[in-house]
Formats: C-alpha cells, structure tokens, sequence
C-alpha cells in the first residue's frame, strides 16, 4: 500500500531534523499484527490530504513496539496520564527534544486532522504554554519509572486477597472484557498451590481459580480448536470471540501455563498444549532456529476471516456423522454462535463426543483450511524477537520436562538459536533485539531481552542437567549487571545508555501480558544464587523483591514477582543426585520432573564436574554408581535417599 506520509526511523537523526527544522514530532507506534494500526494505516496515513498537512508541520517518525518497547513504553505511560486510555496504534506529538505533549491511540481521519490543527495552533500562539505542559508531564512519566520509596502498609497475604477479589468466579481469569489469558499469572496461582506460607486456604483456592480459567481458555474461541494456538485476547468476558491476531509470547507463555497444569486428570490440557507446540513449529519456526513474532488478525482485508465458519460451510466439507461430532462439541445452533451466522468454535463443557473421532475431524478442517481450494492465510510477521523467543524456549523446555512426546531438540533450537544468532556482531556478549530475514539495523537487546534469555538458560540447563547453559545464563546475567543495572535504585533500566534513548530512560516493572523485566531479573539472580553460590545476587534478589511487592496492595501486575517471593519465603530446595557416570543424567532428570515438583531446582553432579559450588561437592553415588538423592535446603543437605520419590517426601513442598 503506498503511503505518502514521509515516515522516518526513530533515532537521532529524526530528531535533528525536528530541531533543524523546529517542528513538532509526531511519533505513531504499532505492530504488525495490529488491527486498528491497518485500518489507520488505510483511512489515514494513506489519504493524500493528512499525509500533505502532517508532512507540513511535523517530523514524522513511524515506531515497531515489538523493537522498540522502552519507546513504546514511556510514550505510552504518557499517553495513558494525558487520556486515560492506551492501545495501538499509540500516537504522539512531542517537542523537538522528544518530551510528549499530546496524544491519543486510533482516531478517523476528520477528527486526526481536527486534532492536529488544534496542537499546531496551540504551540504558534502560546509555546512557553506548550513547554510548561510538556515539563509537566515529563516530571509525572519519571515519577512513573520510580520505584516505591515509601511502601504502604499492606502484607504479601492482604495483596494475594485483594487481587482475589477481582477473580471472575463464572467464567474464569478477571472480571470484565476484554479479556486476557495472562499465563504468568496461571503459573503463580500453580506455584501458590503448593505454598507452605500462604494459610491453609489460599493454596486451594488458588488451584481452583487456576484450573478454572485454564479451562475456560482451552474450551473458548480464544483458542483455536481447528489450528491450534491462542489468539491475543477476548473481546468479551466469556472467551468466546478473540482478536484474532496470534502471538509469540502469549503462545509461549500458554505452553509453560499447560505444561504446569496438564496431567492425567486434564487430558484437555495435554491436547491444547501438544497441538499449540506444533502450531508454533508449523507456522513460525525459522531455519535458524528463530520463532517468527506474530499472525495478523486480518486475512482477505476482514478481521478473522481465516478462523470464522458457518453451519453451511461445515456441511459442505464434512461427512453427516463428522458434522454432529462437531455440533456434539461446539454447539453449532447456540454455544459457538456469534454474528451474521457465523461461527467461533467453542467447547461446550460436557460433552459425550469421542475425543479421538473429534480431533479427526478437526484435522481434516485444518488440512482443508490450508490447502488450494481454503483460506488465505493471515499475514505472518517474520522478524525475530529474542525476549519473545526466550518465553518460547521457557515453555518449550518445561514442557519437555512433563510430556516425554515434546521433543528435547525443539526447545535445544531455540537455545542454539539465542546462543548465536541473537547476538550483536563482532559484540558475542550482548544480545540484539531482533533478526529480520532480510537483515536491517542492529539494537541492543533490552532488559527483557536479556532477562528472558537468562531465564531461558536456566529452564535448559534443569532439562539436559548440562551446566555449560548454566555458565551462559551467568555470563549473560553479568553483561546485563554491567549494562543496565542502577545501583541507586537496585533495578535494571530497560535499555543501556544510549544516543537514541527516549525522554525518559524507564524500566519494566509491572506483570501484564508478559512477565517484567526485573521480576524476571530477581528469579534468575535467585536460582543462579543458589546453583553457582553467588551471595551478592541471592541478595539483590532478596531486596528487588521486598522493595516491589513491599507497597503492593494488590498481586494483579506482579504474578511474576510472587512467583519468585513465594521460592524465596517458602526456601531454595535443591536435589543434588550424585551419579557414577554421564549416562544416568538423563534417565534421573527424567525420573525428577516426570511428576510436578514446584519450588525445587535439580543438579546431577558427579566426580570431576566443573563450576559446581563448595557444598555440591564430596556427595558420593550409590553402589556401582548408581544415583544417589540428596535433599538439600539453602545449602544444608539431609542424608542420602535412593529413589526420586524418596527424595521427594523430604522435600518441603511435597
């Protein structure tokens, strides 16, 4: 689509240019993926009539969120200050000197226009006006990025009942629409379910919301029956009608949620999760190695058009018998109706239809749905992002862990992948934030680049028991201590030092629709604490912890930060199995995590092991070498057992 709009990259030389030229910037972030960043894109940016008058009066400056979060971040702080309200496309006029003085997220073109002349007018007639207001709203976005200094008087259990309270009893996750699945906060309520330090209740109740909203997300439209996968998000509070884009991250995030959840009792979850693996290998794996980021919502110029069907169309390609196994889990007649006669399949909750006969079925819709004579395909987004690709090989990794059937290698790809490709050249030792196929500029990795990836590390080195990613998650660690850490405030910004850093250097520390940085950052400094005995980072951990949920009254945006405050406040557990040779590695890594062991990290060492800390050592096999189980809490070990089960029972959270 031609677009008259002179659009510029951000950076330094946009800037120098408004300065040059001493015009307003217009900054636009979007994504590819983005629906109402297409329809702007179509009624807006490519009219001749906007493009003319804002290539008139501003410098403009077309922004990827997916590359640049730490922009999107602060420009969308003040957006949200100055309208109360946040979403994409995010748009932004701002000073020369980059401080935002008006904003808005989608607008038709009479009132963008409209909206323009108005900021034009105000900054010829009164600029000093502009600037105060400008200085302003800067103060109040810096004030944003601080963390609290004077917590409130609220205890971890007054937040987790807080937060409770706005739990959506009927239909699972969080009252009211839209509606989002957010697996970080599914991964916390498993880990919760277990706790020794939350009362005799809340573990239970805790479980229970859990499971129900899981089961929610994998019987609703949100999820893509045919396909597999997860769409972004619910537009309404039953699950049933998505937005139909699909992402990396909520897809990787999905797995670790399944893989913590699915067992015999949930053969649903065993299904959703083995079919959104395959999803994602089938649609975004790259040959590198790389996941692509994203499917767009739109196919044939119509928002979820490749998902959608109708009864008819059904009947056409399906067998009579075929078509009430359909109508026997989905409802044709009710449950999946939406609008206009179309369907978004959903599951009902009871059904009598044989899940085999089913699963055939939906395979045969699938290999119809793609193939010569079925549906344009959404379009794919193929940069490579690496915080996202690190969740992917989080969840990869777990799952490999719980499910024999996913592969080892596939999450192995992805490691291989950050471990060389996500690289900045002739720079091994800091990541970059994306690869695109057909190449372009190189950033710097963010915070969550680099905390994701060091998470990634870790998740690997408790799937092989190879402690050489134990050694590339520490060294990662110490390049983001040295590149992004603030002393003052014992937290790590979002991007390094740079000529293109916005207004405002920020930092992640709220949970959403993927973990924070630095509560990915206190997990990762607390497990490499404890597995290489580095004092310092258990400390940190200890304090970035106790600083962020110090003042939270609520857990709502820190399921991440509870994770990690629930391993430190119930203990670091860690199963040392000393073994007589490398060939019993394997065979113990699985018989540890072939079960749900939450709160424990395992190490299989033997004699002559490298880079394991003073009180791994001196632990002897069993006789003939066979493995040995100690149970060790924060260093101090109990006697040897010979079984996993064993060990086990001796653990705290068993």
């Amino acid at each position: 689509m031609h677009n008259p709009v002179r659009w510029l990259p951000y950076g330094p030389e946009a800037w120098a240019k408004a300065r040059a030229e001493r015009k307003l910037v217009l900054v636009s972030v979007g994504y590819s993926a983005c629906h109402w960043c297409h329809v702007m894109e179509h009624e807006t940016f490519s009219d001749s009539e906007a493009a003319h008058f804002m290539n008139a009066h501003f410098v403009c400056i077309k922004v990827d969120r997916e590359e640049r979060p730490d922009v999107d971040q602060v420009y969308m702080e003040a957006v949200q200050l100055m309208t109360r309200q946040g979403g994409w496309p995010l748009n932004c006029i701002a000073l020369p000197d980059g401080r935002p003085i008006w904003g808005s997220v989608y607008l038709p073109k009479t009132q963008w226009l409209s909206s323009l002349q108005a900021i034009v007018d105000v900054e010829s007639e009164d600029p000093d006006r502009v600037r105060r207001y400008a200085t302003k709203l800067t103060t109040a976005v810096e004030a944003m990025g601080q963390p609290s200094s004077q917590p409130e008087a609220s205890s971890f259990l007054e937040a987790f009942d807080s937060w409770a309270e706005s739990w959506d009893l009927e239909h699972g996750g969080r009252m009211g629409a839209p509606k989002f699945p957010l697996p970080c906060q599914l991964e916390f309520l498993e880990r919760a379910s277990h706790s020794k330090c939350l009362g005799p209740e809340r573990p239970q109740s805790a479980r229970t919301h859990a499971l129900h909203t899981l089961g929610a997300l994998v019987r609703g439209g949100i999820h893509d029956h045919v396909g597999g996968g997860f769409a972004r998000y619910s537009v309404d509070e039953a699950w049933h009608v998505p937005h139909f884009e699909k992402m990396l991250y909520d897809n990787a995030q999905m797995v670790s949620a399944l893989a913590a959840w699915a067992d015999e009792a949930h053969p649903e979850f065993i299904e959703a999760l083995t079919q959104a693996v395959a999803f994602m290998e089938r649609e975004w794996r790259l040959d590198h190695g790389g996941f692509c980021a994203a499917l767009d919502a739109d196919s044939e110029g119509q928002e979820g058009t490749y998902y959608l069907w109708t009864a008819a169309e059904l009947e056409s390609l399906l067998a009579p018998d075929e078509v009430a196994c359909v109508d026997s889990a989905f409802g044709l007649n009710g449950h999946s109706l939406w609008e206009r006669g179309q369907l978004v399949l959903r599951r009902k909750a009871k059904s009598d239809v044989d899940p085999r006969n089913l699963k055939d079925v939906l395979r045969k819709l699938q290999t119809w749905r793609d193939g010569p004579d079925g549906r344009v395909k959404p379009g794919l987004d193929d940069k490579v992002l690496t915080s996202w690709n690190a969740l992917a090989a989080i969840g990869l990794a777990q799952a490999t862990r719980r499910h024999a059937d996913i592969p080892l290698e596939l999450p192995l790809r992805l490691g291989r992948y950050l471990r060389t490709h996500a690289r900045v050249p002739h720079r091994p030792d800091l990541l970059r934030r994306t690869c695109h196929a057909e190449g372009g500029p190189v950033h710097e990795g963010f915070a969550e680049d680099y905390a994701f990836t060091v998470e990634a590390f870790l998740e690997l080195h408790q799937s092989t028991q190879d402690r050489e990613w134990l050694q590339e998650a520490r060294a990662l660690m110490a390049t983001a201590m040295d590149r992004l850490f603030d002393p003052e405030s014992k937290t790590f910004w979002n991007n390094a030092q740079g000529s293109d850093t916005p207004f405002v250097r920020s930092r992640s520390m709220d949970d959403g629709v993927i973990p924070s940085a630095n509560a990915s950052f206190a997990s990762g400094l607390w497990k490499l604490g404890w597995a290489l005995d580095i004092e310092a980072w258990r400390e940190l951990s200890r304090h970035m912890v106790q600083s962020r949920l110090a003042g939270a009254t609520t857990l709502a945006e820190s399921g991440k930060w509870g994770q990690v405050h629930l391993d430190q406040t119930d203990g670091f557990t860690t199963v040392v199995v000393a073994v007589g040779s490398d060939g019993h590695r394997q065979a113990v890594t699985q018989a540890w995590w072939s079960k749900r062991r939450p709160g424990t990290w395992l190490e299989v060492v033997r004699a002559g092991d490298a880079h394991i800390p003073a009180w791994m050592e001196g632990k002897s096999p069993g006789p003939e070498g066979q493995p040995r189980w100690y149970v060790c809490q924060e260093g101090a070990c109990q006697l040897p057992v010979d079984t996993a089960e064993q060990a086990w029972n001796l653990c705290p959270l068993s």
